[in-house]
């Protein structure tokens, strides 16, 4: 199998990323974050005005949980259908999937039939992460994965920066079941594209592994229910909720992760182990910042948000930064880490001593930059440590560590939340001291990465 649309791009020909021979797939993988990016943004903001219309409050919680929960299912599939048959199948049942649900949801009459819907969709854009993932291991030579995942980063920040006020504007102009009928129109296009392009990658197939892995996922995507649906229950519900939820993860994780990722084994199980850290350090300390502003502060939400899109513009200022050929390496997850603990530091300081909005800004700032480092080239830090046969087995494990962490932190974030004392600094200084020592262990991960040129141990 080639691993590059040209075989020939790592033998003295130096293409770029908008280059003839991936100008059409760069593009279209580019179109395919921005329409995934908006559609969990857009719906996030018009979910009240939908449960509303639809009469259906009693299910919010679980038109939430549903689609992250069963994200990690088609996660697991992906990997498993990847490493045997290659991203090809896994991309186009992803994408299948991905819109069917979104039809679903957009025609749906009953909030029970949205929640059907938003769980289909969970489970495509489950797999597009994966087969996402092998597309690049398998589609571009080594120079080019750092900026292609610069690209995904760019993807992501657009819709956060318009998506609100894209998103508001189709709900009031069109209604709101066309902010999930639009995006199937535009993603057929898209997905032809990229499944075009894949035909000029041969697919080696290889026997299909137990399914073991399978059963796993569906249950980490109860215990992921199970702590989403806490997250917005209220009294001794929501602590059964977390803590089962919280110990069946714990219990899970080592399962689907690779052996040796919470004993920090060097090689690929300490590269996902920092990469959970990252994820888990910065989504958690995001869910405290608009609230630290806005009680805090007696900002507006439109300032909140303002400070939010300062973090999304750094982390893409970071992942831009990676790209560059003399930085790639174990160097920039340490760079990354380091960037996120000063920022935490700056913000934690700012509750005891400055008591300042413009502190808060610079701090969060300088935590997006240190997430655009380390997010970006740890995925291509875990590709160069990944044999081929293994990509599809290893980008699952990349996202359900993504996924799974994120959802531990939010759930811890979501206890927090419930019970911060307005006017009491002290209080955002804990949480934010917290994610402060969450980001000094990443840092202490991040100065014994391995080599990108040594597998180690998986």
């Amino acid at each position: 199998m080639t691993d590059s649309l040209n075989p020939s791009s790592d033998k003295g020909y130096a293409p770029g990323l908008f280059s003839k021979d991936y100008r059409a797939l760069s593009l279209s993988l580019f179109c395919i974050t921005v329409l995934v990016a908006f559609e969990a943004l857009a719906v996030a903001t018009a979910m009240p005005v939908i449960a509303d219309h639809l009469d259906g409050l009693s299910l919010y919680a679980l038109a939430y949980a549903g689609p992250v929960a069963a994200s990690v299912i088609g996660m697991a599939a992906a990997g498993w259908l990847s490493n045997a048959r290659g991203p090809r199948p896994a991309f186009l049942i992803g994408a299948v999937c991905f819109a069917s649900g979104l039809l679903i949801a957009g025609s749906a009459p009953t909030m029970t039939v949205l929640v059907a819907g938003r769980v289909v969709q969970g489970l495509g854009g489950g797999a597009i992460s994966v087969a996402v993932y092998v597309i690049v291991a398998r589609a571009y030579p080594s120079s080019l994965r750092p900026s292609v995942f610069a690209l995904f980063s760019a993807g992501w920040v657009l819709p956060s920066l318009v998506g609100p006020v894209v998103s508001g504007l189709i709900v009031t102009a069109l209604g709101w079941r066309w902010l999930f009928l639009l995006i199937p129109a535009l993603l057929v296009p898209v997905a032809w594209v990229i499944l075009v392009a894949l035909r000029r990658i041969s697919e080696n197939r290889q026997p299909f592994e137990s399914p073991g892995q399978l059963i796993w996922a569906l249950l980490a995507a109860a215990m992921v229910g199970l702590v989403h649906i806490g997250a917005h229950s209220q009294g001794l519900l929501q602590w059964w909720l977390l803590m089962g939820g919280l110990a069946g993860l714990l219990t899970i994780m080592p399962r689907m992760l690779p052996k040796g990722t919470f004993r920090l084994h060097q090689g690929l199980p300490r590269v996902i182990a920092l990469r959970m850290t990252l994820g888990a350090t910065f989504f958690a300390s995001e869910a405290f910042i608009p609230l630290l502003l806005e009680h805090e502060h007696g900002l507006s939400p439109v300032m909140a948000g303002l400070a939010l899109s300062v973090g999304a513009i750094s982390w893409f200022l970071g992942a831009w930064i990676q790209r560059r050929p003399g930085l790639q390496g174990r160097r920039l997850p340490l760079a990354g880490m380091c960037a996120m603990s000063a920022g935490l530091l700056v913000i934690f300081l700012s509750q005891l001593v400055w008591r300042s909005v413009i502190p808060i800004m610079a701090g969060w700032g300088l935590v997006g930059l240190g997430m655009g480092l380390g997010y970006a080239s740890l995925s291509v830090l875990t590709l160069a440590l990944t044999p081929e046969d293994e990509q599809g087995t290893t980008g699952a494990a990349l996202q359900l560590a993504d996924a799974l962490s994120i959802a531990m932190a939010l759930s811890v974030g979501g206890i927090a939340i419930g019970h911060l004392t307005a006017g009491d600094p002290m209080i955002y200084a804990l949480c934010f001291g917290f994610t402060l020592l969450l980001a000094c262990a990443g840092l202490l991960i991040a100065a014994f990465l391995p080599q990108a040129g040594r597998r180690g141990a998986a």
